[in-house]
């Protein structure tokens, strides 16, 4: 009976979730499409968070609690681990190379005494991106997520509230007046109506303050001015859920041609600018909700080619979509075997091993990134769930 009620996930959005981090991975080593993948993938992933939420069970500030306890495992929890285990072994990085002291590199570093290593480590413990350490940079999509979640969460929760209050405002008069009882239904639908007005609002307006910021070339903390661009997607995502009835039959007839007609669409939208939600930067408003959409669009029109056959690639994009987390902390490092071989090839100097994020671009190396900062931390995450899985006495 338990099983019965777990809600079945959603196979389209896993596969297009495995996409969106090859896609992450893409776009830092090298692919020659990495310019356009910018125009979309983050954006997917925090519309894709925000497709995933489900407002019926933030009921209470109870619900709200075990909600945001979920988001400190699920969130806080991994960003805190990847980037204290970054910052113990900050000088074994030294040593073996994958950071480096030689003057001649642009980005050379120096060693970290004790105190300075902790003080890195509580501020990752705050969720603060001073406590992001080099190779784990892209956890910036986690703090930003974090709170852009329990946010969105809180304010759904208070519109929730204060719709309830009102229509027992409103009971009690009805009971007192039945002439009131009449006009309920419709005061309840438009007090629906306004709950929504508000949630859509408050993206609307962080989305003018991201565009404000950007204009002023103003820079908050640096992982609340990402939010503020970074929050209107979690609840176009949200809202895309809502509309997904009626809008993915209609991706899903026309898949083949819209898989298709993405490609163009994005080599047309580049040439108008890029877009970087981690620095804030893009060209307009519109102009980001746009690509955003086409994004979610190509993605899930993709997916769903796929889905629709018994294809083995199926399985392997539902699996990484699953451990994206893994892949988004450890590509980076992934990519430094390959770095090496690199060094090998073109017999280049070894302090180059701290070449960031890639040595060489061009050619076909990307192909030989993608599969190392794909598989490599898939491989870490499997020996990370079979010592669990001993630690726990489980076959």
């Amino acid at each position: 009976m338990a099983l019965a009620n777990v809600k079945k996930r959603d196979e389209n959005i896993d596969v297009l979730k495995g996409l969106a981090i090859i896609c992450v991975v893409l776009g830092h080593c090298g692919f020659p499409g990495g310019a356009y993948i910018y125009l979309f993938h983050m954006a997917v992933f925090f519309m894709a968070s925000g497709y995933c939420f489900d407002a019926k069970k933030i009921q209470s500030s109870d619900n709200l609690w075990e909600y945001a306890l979920k988001k400190l495992r699920s969130l806080w929890l991994p960003y805190v681990i990847f980037n204290t285990l970054g910052w113990i072994f900050y000088n074994t990085f030294i040593q073996i190379g994958f950071l480096t002291e030689n003057p001649e590199f642009p980005d050379a570093v120096s060693r970290m005494e004790w105190p300075s290593i902790v003080n890195a480590i509580a501020w990752a413990f705050h969720m603060n991106t001073w406590g992001t350490q080099k190779y784990f940079g892209a956890g910036w999509f986690i703090i930003v997520l974090f709170y852009i979640t329990i946010l969105f969460a809180a304010l759904c929760l208070v519109s929730e509230s204060c719709k309830k209050r009102v229509c027992r405002m409103i009971g009690r008069a009805g009971r007192q007046n039945h002439n009131i009882e009449d006009t309920f239904p419709k005061t309840e639908r438009a007090l629906y109506v306004l709950q929504h007005v508000v949630l859509l609002s408050s993206g609307a307006v962080s989305l003018y303050i991201s565009w404000k910021l950007q204009c002023r070339e103003l820079i908050l903390e640096e992982c609340i001015t990402s939010a503020t661009v970074c929050y209107p997607l979690y609840v176009f995502g949200f809202y895309l859920k809502k509309l997904s009835d009626r809008m993915n039959p209609l991706i899903l007839r026309f898949r083949y041609g819209l898989v298709a007609l993405g490609i163009p669409a994005f080599y047309i939208a580049g040439k108008y600018g890029g877009i970087s939600l981690n620095l804030n930067a893009y060209p307009g408003w519109q102009f980001l909700l746009i690509c955003s959409l086409l994004g979610w669009v190509w993605l899930l029109a993709l997916s769903m080619c796929l889905t629709q056959k018994k294809w083995k690639i199926k399985n392997a994009l539902n699996y990484i979509g699953r451990r994206s987390i893994y892949i988004l902390f450890l590509h980076f490092l992934a990519f430094r075997p390959v770095v090496a071989l690199q060094l090998f090839v073109y017999h280049e100097p070894a302090y180059l091993l701290a070449s960031f994020p890639i040595l060489v671009k061009g050619g076909v190396w990307w192909v030989l990134y993608t599969i190392a900062g794909v598989g490599l931390p898939l491989l870490v995450e499997k020996i990370v769930m079979a010592i669990s899985r001993c630690l726990h006495g489980k076959d």
